[in-house]
């Protein structure tokens, strides 16, 4: 099993964060078991499935590029020490989300800081018959979301995940995910002035 931080931090450092699709259960299942006994192909081949998740939950709280990185790498150290924890793989991706969050959080509380909305910041440049959207607007909208809309938007756009396996995840319907989805959609883009 993982025994220092290095290992996570060897794991994230060269991850780009797109996030390919999630492995079929039986894949991930297998990856797990042999994670937990300490097969490090499997436990960098779990990082780098979600890692782009794992960028995008704790960006949602740092924008800072060096405090995401670290919050990052203390996520899958924190994930990887925490494997025997996990008793389906299909709540892998939930259980990496919360963990992420957690993390996150916990270093806000640290800091004793939380950035308030500054309107000034939702700057939408027009662009011919486009708009054009900066990072930061979408980062600062994707922050405002509540954390139901949020996990369901993360686990389908970064962890490759279909609404199925997020109900199975989550535990609730395929309905509620799908309806969790769209509304966080079109939330995200009423915040950027897309409708």
């Amino acid at each position: 099993m993982l025994g220092t931080r290095s290992f996570a931090q060897e794991k994230t450092s060269t991850m780009s964060p797109a996030a390919p699709n999630s492995p079929p259960p039986d894949d991930l299942e297998s990856m797990l078991s042999r994670a937990r006994g300490g097969d490090e192909q499997a436990q960098t081949a779990l990082v780098q499935r979600y890692h782009g998740l794992t960028v995008c939950i704790v960006g949602r709280f740092f924008t800072d590029e060096s405090m995401r990185e670290d919050l990052v790498q203390e996520t899958w150290y924190r994930v990887l020490k925490n494997l025997h924890a996990i008793e389906r793989p299909e709540a892998f991706a939930a259980f990496v989300s919360a963990t992420a969050r957690n993390v996150a959080l916990n270093a806000l509380k640290r800091e004793k800081r939380f950035e308030p909305l500054d309107p000034d910041k939702f700057a939408v440049a027009p662009g011919g018959d486009r708009v054009v959207l900066t990072s930061q607007l979408v980062e600062r909208a994707l922050q405002h979301l509540d954390e139901r809309h949020f996990t369901v938007l993360a686990l389908k756009l970064y962890a490759g995940m279909t609404f199925a396996e997020i109900a199975k995840s989550l535990n609730v319907a395929v309905g509620t995910v799908s309806t969790r989805y769209y509304a966080a959609v079109g939330k995200l883009q009423r915040a950027v002035g897309l409708s």
